[in-house]
């Protein structure tokens, strides 16, 4: 399946997906979903996650960037029959940005996992793990300490045998600006509860 936005005027972005078939035939796209887009991107900012087991997709729709007010989201959960299970309007507890940074999970039961980049002037950004439990009726953040060596480089993910999402990577110095950063100088575990979206790691 392809996943893509669709700018339409007056519209703003619908997300479409695509099957195709085994021989690679694509075929005809169903509308997902609509939501607010800018019309000079010509699309819409959002990403998809699939559960390990292939039951659950997770989609997070990044709505446009607003001066002086908090960034905005949708969060979605659909079954691999594409039929919603449950869905958020979701204010982060940070500032409107243009091109957020936002990496979402979802776990065979359901539950939901973002981790955010969260930029700070004149210090080292800092990232938090928001987890929606209960349908997505519950919502906890845990703030991510990486120290000093605070900017992720690269990392990988999984989950647990009991839902427990964890993540492994390196992490480096966050220069802020420039091509010529750091070698990673650190590696980095984190693992989130799925009961309560605590950090036990």
């Amino acid at each position: 399946v392809m996943f893509k936005s669709e700018y339409m005027k007056g519209e703003g972005s619908s997300l479409f997906y695509y099957p195709f078939s085994l021989n690679g035939a694509r075929q005809a796209g169903v509308q997902l979903v609509n939501f607010a887009a800018e019309k000079a991107m010509n699309s819409g900012n959002f990403q998809v996650n699939v559960s390990d087991d292939g039951t659950k997709i997770a989609v997070i729709c990044e709505l446009p960037y607003l001066k002086d007010s908090l960034e905005h989201a949708i969060v979605y959960v659909y079954d691999n029959m594409f039929k919603e299970l449950w869905h958020t309007d979701l204010r982060f507890p940070t500032s409107s940005e243009k091109a957020p940074h936002n990496d979402v999970f979802v776990s065979n039961s359901g539950v939901v996992y973002i981790m955010k980049r969260i930029p700070v002037k004149k210090s080292f950004d800092y990232y938090s793990m928001f987890t929606f439990t209960n349908n997505g009726k519950t919502l906890k953040e845990s703030k991510i300490d990486l120290g000093q060596d605070g900017h992720i480089s690269t990392y990988l993910s999984g989950f647990c045998t009991n839902g427990d999402l964890f993540l492994a990577g390196y992490s480096y110095t966050d220069k802020k600006s420039g091509v010529n950063v750091d070698w990673p100088t650190h590696v980095f575990t984190v693992k989130v509860s799925v009961a309560d979206g605590s950090l036990p790691v």
